[in-house]
């Protein structure tokens, strides 16, 4: 039992360090439990935000993808985005930049956005 103890503090350890050395790759990882909730176009916004600021959100995202989209043609990305409140979010490690920052893991990426404005 307490090679157990020791071993999963030793685990909880490297993951936590991982995670303070890394904060991009950690806030890209957890950026779906956070507490922020999903618009239908797959967007993640902070619960503070109103209808009207959901609204545009929404729709800046489907004219920014059609203008890619016919200048460039289909995208085969699918990053996930979102957006927190401006001002002082409940959640300040999930920014490491003032207006926005983008996050990179294996898999995905992950870009913050500071506003609407």
């Amino acid at each position: 039992m307490k090679r157990f103890v020791t071993v999963s503090l030793v685990l909880l350890a490297g993951v936590v360090a991982v995670a303070a050395a890394m904060p991009g790759m950690t806030t890209c990882l957890m950026l779906e439990h956070s507490g922020l909730e999903r618009l239908p176009d797959g967007t993640l916004v902070d619960p503070s935000l109103t209808a009207a600021e959901r609204a545009e959100i929404q729709a800046l995202r489907e004219q920014g993808a059609g203008r890619v989209s016919a200048f460039l043609g289909d995208t085969a990305a699918r990053p996930l985005v979102a957006v927190l409140a401006a001002g002082d979010p409940p959640r300040p490690w999930l920014r490491s930049n003032p207006v926005a920052s983008t996050h990179f893991v294996a898999t995905r990426a992950c870009v913050v956005i500071v506003g609407p404005k």
